[in-house]
């Protein structure tokens, strides 16, 4: 392309290149690229200027009901072998007990080996669980902490 001066008519001699849209935009992402990766070199796992986040978690045993009773319930989490003693564990659920969803969650309890006792209007039934399989998660990554275990069993409800 040339340029022609409008004042004389006459063609300057300067040639222009037209440039693509798509050079353009890629000459846009390598700059981007190249900026984002940067500023992660200061994040990495090995640099001294790694930031955490404060995200909590807790550990524990969650137990997932097959379905949600009808009425109040309550979920037990009974010593394996049983020692004749009251339920380590037990969570009470509707009726004058706040509401619970499937899903009951017992902080801070790590086991191989459960006898999960649920208990409806319909009845009782205890279910055996084990071995309970633990994955210890980090949430704000692996050199951050900290470090919890959970595990979930399912047991069924009376019928």
């Amino acid at each position: 392309m040339l340029i022609t001066s409008a004042a004389s008519g006459r063609e300057r001699g300067t040639t222009l290149r037209a440039v693509p849209l798509f050079a353009m935009a890629f000459a846009t992402f390598r700059r981007v690229t190249a900026t984002l990766a940067v500023v992660g070199s200061l994040y990495a796992c090995d640099s001294p200027t790694r930031v955490c986040s404060l995200i909590g978690c807790s550990s524990g045993l969650t137990v997932q009901l097959t379905r949600l009773p009808v009425g109040a319930f309550s979920v037990e989490i009974l010593p394996d072998p049983p020692l004749g003693n009251p339920p380590s564990y037990r969570v009470d659920c509707g009726g004058t007990a706040p509401a619970c969803l499937s899903q009951v969650f017992f902080p801070d309890l790590i086991i191989e080996r459960a006898r999960v006792r649920v208990t409806t209007t319909l009845g009782t039934v205890t279910h055996d669980v084990g071995p309970v399989a633990y994955q210890t998660y980090y949430p704000n990554g692996r050199q951050c902490g900290p470090a919890c275990r959970s595990a979930t069993v399912t047991v069924g409800i009376p019928e």
